[in-house]
């Protein structure tokens, strides 16, 4: 066999035939600026083809400039294949291009494994909110809210990135709050612009939306749409501030609570609500004036009603047809004069074909009404509440702090928290139970309170003084709600029509501007009862997260316990532990 290879292999060299030439370029293979063009022309094809599809799919918007890229990225990339196609075709053939190419497929299949976990994992997932104040956790309501969305709802986020506005940290908790919203329902999309980075950015998200604003003096503004629909929210709006120090011009502040949610979820019920829903205020007798910012004003109640969604106008006087027939819900807030027969009569009518109404008495101020309410289950005291636990809170001896509240809708939610009264007088059920109305209790004063039946000397002397003949011993109620009982066992609507509802407080000044700025939950209870009175369930008492401030105070023990641990007794085990390794490590080569 050999002998024979070798014969085979001296003809082959005493042959005539040639071998092929072979060029010297072919020898020494492309030239370097030649590699150095190939490799800058595919890298920069790729860098911008991922840079443009990374603009597109993170802003969820293609525009110019995220096109430009991807086109041009994607020609530089088709290019440098067309002009190299037979070069792939042989380093395909290569065994070792074919071994290097299995690796990184399996690497690129272990990736594309990792996405999917992640994003099965981001839609399918368990979360656990250990925060105190359940930073990371919607309220019931709103996620009532956002599960029975049956249209798509966009926030549109501006926030002047460059400038410092004082609102870097609301914006923080805002970001939060609505990665909650969109984790909940699908039907939420949220869209963040950023005029002073980018404005052409911006300026497409407004065109594209049909925001018509001053583009100039737009900052920190969310915009909630949901087709034709749209509301406008101010981040300045969401925090509550405590400010501090005597210089009006050079205060500091620090947050007291977050109020995003019940803004951002209010608005969601007014772009998606087909009707809004409408209050008329009563005025003409001397009423709190909802356009009063004054301590004793109730502008502070109008904007809450119009965050919530509520279409609110003035009713002067009642007219001769009586109360309008698009009011959803009449507020009379202490009338000074009393109303007049006719207009008695007619507020009558309108709850009998199933209004809502929604009262507040002072002392010594009979708005007329009384002899209504007791038709509808409920008597108003001629009385002033005195709490004597509560006397010297806001500089008032008739000042009242009520934490007994009843197991109605309206205060459920305020168990554990405390509401201000500032002189009230006594509501309350009327005695018997009658089957046509549902009467309960909301808010009761303690059993260190009475109710002084001789306001005049009360007010003369200026000194409570209880008069064991006269006076009732608390607790008092203050406030009750009333239901109109359906035709059988409480349930339907009689002829067709709506049930009546009433809600009546023995005090105007519980929701005045004054009171609403204390960190009390006057403002819930407010809300509540309007939300419950039009049956809006899920607005009831969205409140305020609290932003709290966790301080530790450590004494000379524990600072020097955190300076042996840390310092001294954490370096000295690594270092025991590491000692400890290579004992074992050095007696084990030994035997071996």
């Amino acid at each position: 066999m050999e002998i024979r290879d070798s014969d085979q292999r001296r003809q082959l060299l005493a042959s005539d035939q040639e071998l092929p030439e072979i060029e010297i370029e072919q020898l020494r293979g492309p030239s370097r600026t030649r590699v150095i063009l190939h490799l800058t022309g595919i890298g920069l094809g790729f860098l911008l083809l991922l840079v443009g599809l990374g603009l597109g799919i993170s802003r969820n918007m293609w525009d110019k400039l995220a096109l430009i890229q991807v086109i041009a990225g994607g020609a530089l990339v088709a290019g440098w294949i067309t002009v190299n196609h037979r070069f792939l075709v042989d380093m395909i053939r290569n065994r070792r291009v074919m071994v290097g190419t299995n690796a990184v497929f399996m690497g690129i299949l272990a990736i594309v494994l990792l996405v999917m976990v992640n994003f099965i994992s981001d839609r399918h997932f368990k979360k656990w909110d250990v925060t105190e104040a359940k930073l990371f956790t919607l309220s019931p309501q709103t996620e009532s809210v956002l599960k029975n969305l049956d249209k798509d709802v966009t926030v549109i986020s501006f926030h002047l990135a460059r400038t410092r506005t004082g609102q870097e940290d609301t914006y923080v908790r805002l970001q939060d709050i609505m990665r909650l919203y969109t984790q909940t329902s699908p039907r939420i999309k949220v869209e963040y612009a950023q005029p002073d980075i980018d404005p052409e950015a911006a300026k497409a998200i407004m065109k594209k939306y049909d925001i018509d604003v001053n583009f100039t003096v737009m900052a920190d503004d969310l915009f909630v749409v949901c087709g034709a629909k749209k509301k406008v929210l101010r981040l300045n709006d969401m925090m509550e501030w405590e400010y501090m120090g005597d210089n009006p011009y050079n205060q500091q502040r620090r947050p007291v609570a977050f109020k995003g949610e019940q803004f951002l979820t209010s608005a969601i019920v007014e772009v998606t609500e087909p009707k809004q829903t409408k209050i008329y205020a009563l005025t003409g007798h001397g009423e709190r004036n909802i356009t009063d910012a004054s301590p004793q004003g109730m502008m502070g109640l109008a904007g809450q009603l119009k965050r919530d969604n509520f279409n609110l106008e003035t009713l002067p006087g009642i007219p001769d047809t009586g109360v309008p027939s698009d009011c959803d819900c009449l507020l009379v807030i202490a009338p000074a004069a009393r109303l007049a027969s006719p207009e008695v009569e007619k507020v009558q009518q309108y709850l009998a074909r199933g209004g809502r109404l929604f009262l507040c008495e002072d002392v010594q101020q009979d708005s007329g009404l009384e002899d209504l309410m007791s038709q509808w289950g409920v008597n108003i005291g001629g009385d002033a509440v005195v709490s004597q636990d509560a006397q010297t809170f806001l500089g008032s001896p008739v000042a009242i702090i009520a934490r007994d509240f009843g197991g109605h809708d309206i205060t459920k939610p305020l168990q554990g928290f405390q509401i201000v009264f500032n002189f009230a007088r006594s509501v309350t059920p009327a005695p018997g139970e009658s089957s046509k109305f549902k009467v309960a209790s909301l808010v009761e004063t303690s059993s260190a309170s009475f109710a002084q039946s001789d306001v005049d000397a009360l007010f003369k002397s200026g000194v409570p003084a209880f008069d064991a003949e006269k006076d009732v011993k608390g607790p008092i109620c203050l406030a009750v709600a009333v239901e109109e009982a359906g035709p059988a066992e409480g349930q339907g609507a009689p002829a067709g029509r709506k049930l009546a509802r009433i809600v009546v407080f023995g005090d105007a000044d519980v929701f005045s501007n004054d009171i609403l700025k204390l960190p009390t939950k006057n403002f819930d209870l407010s809300r509540n009862a309007l939300n419950w009175l039009v049956e809006r369930k899920d607005l009831i008492s969205i409140s305020a997260r609290p932003e709290t401030e966790h301080i530790m105070v450590a004494d000379t023990a524990a600072k020097r316990a955190v300076f042996w641990l840390l310092v001294i007794g954490m370096p000295l085990a690594i270092l025991l532990l590491g000692g400890l390794v290579w004992a074992l490590r050095s007696y084990g080569s030994r035997a071996a």
